[in-house]
């Protein structure tokens, strides 16, 4: 019988790319997340907005 997963994902070389993928992923996220709130941001930025650009960053990152 046939291996459905080829011999060199025993190495764990494909977790460990996905893992890298993943954080990359949030990395991006949280970049693009704190650069449109100090985009946005006035004297004091509001946290709850903050918050709300972080999330939509992630959302659309991921």
């Amino acid at each position: 019988m046939s291996r459905l997963i080829p011999p060199h994902a025993d190495s764990g070389a494909l977790a460990g790319l996905g893992l890298l993928v993943i954080a990359g992923s949030l990395v991006l996220a949280l970049g693009l997340g704190s650069s449109a709130a100090l985009l946005e941001a006035q004297a004091t930025p509001d946290p709850v907005q903050t918050l709300r650009n972080l999330l939509a960053a992630i959302r659309v990152g991921g």
